[in-house]
């Protein structure tokens, strides 16, 4: 499941409620940290009016998602983590291209988790 945390800690520096230092780097670091893992994104609004576009940013995401399956060429049942590399590329591997209906290209990001845990025999 993908992690999406919006952080209130630069909300509340901002206002003098926090402050920062190695503990709020470090908070900041983690959220960071979860939402890669997951394959989300992490937000650090300084504003209250930076909170609908987040939302929406978010509902886009979740509106965009794939769901992928594959089995691993390496079967071993070693219980280490196995980096994965999730591209988009055209019929001959080259990266893929995407252009609108005006034949102007659209950008694209892929946001997918770094790889998984095998299991453990």
């Amino acid at each position: 499941t993908a992690v999406y945390p919006i952080s209130i800690l630069e909300y509340m520096t901002v206002r003098g409620y926090a402050r920062e230092g190695i503990e709020a780097l470090q908070a900041r670091n983690q959220l960071v940290h979860i939402a890669k893992y997951t394959g989300g994104l992490a937000y650090f609004p300084r504003f209250e009016q930076d909170l609908p576009g987040i939302y929406e940013q978010v509902a886009e995401q979740l509106r965009r998602q794939y769901s992928l399956g594959f089995v691993p060429s390496n079967a071993n049942r070693d219980g280490k983590f196995h980096e994965l590399k999730v591209e988009l590329v055209d019929e001959m591997g080259n990266p893929l291209k995407i252009t609108d209906q005006k034949g102007k290209k659209v950008k694209y990001r892929v946001t997918a988790r770094e790889g998984y845990y095998a299991p453990k025999s």
